[in-house]
């Protein structure tokens, strides 16, 4: 199952190398990866400027599942330590490198912790946008060839498992 698994990881991988990169892709996917995490605080300022309390507040929530998030992230990669894909994959060429283990994809799982939760507090016009930028580093991560597929599924599970009972517990407690 888990050889399968791999396999599959692998091709993905293998065909996203093969099939959608480009020079021009390689800088965007880039900037995509590690630019979203200012669009995100940029708008966390805003809403506190626009709305103190409310802002406030949201921020709190979205800053909330992040540490969670994260936290939970970190135990995983030291529980499972597993090796980058281009370590596993020799014909898998990354764009960037990146330390550490594998599973599961940090990136994923902060930029889905603070969107899922903003998606619950902001209107539509903010929230699902907010899910786009998400989905895209979540894309990113695979683009420059540091993350499995799989590790981005966990990334997104992982946030949220710490977002849903943090959504349920504040969700009538937004003023």
């Amino acid at each position: 199952m888990l050889d399968t698994l791999l396999k599959l990881d692998g091709d993905i991988l293998l065909w996203i190398q093969d099939n959608w990169r480009t020079s021009g892709g390689n800088i965007f996917w880039n900037v995509v990866t590690n630019g979203v995490f200012w669009v995100f605080a940029f708008l966390a300022v805003w809403l506190i400027l626009r709305n103190r309390k409310q802002g406030r507040q949201v921020v709190l929530y979205a800053g909330t599942s992040l540490v969670l998030a994260l936290a939970g992230k970190e135990i995983l990669k030291h529980l499972i330590l597993r090796p980058r894909p281009y370590d596993a994959f020799y014909d898998l060429i990354p764009i960037v490198h990146a330390g550490g283990s594998s599973f599961p994809s940090g990136h994923t799982t902060a930029a889905f912790a603070v969107a899922l939760m903003l998606c619950r507090f902001l209107p539509r016009r903010l929230g699902i946008p907010a899910l786009g930028m998400a989905a895209m580093v979540s894309f990113s991560r695979l683009y420059l060839g540091v993350h499995y597929p799989s590790d981005v599924a966990a990334g997104i599970l992982l946030a949220d498992h710490y977002v849903l009972p943090l959504w349920l517990l504040v969700g009538g407690f937004l003023v």
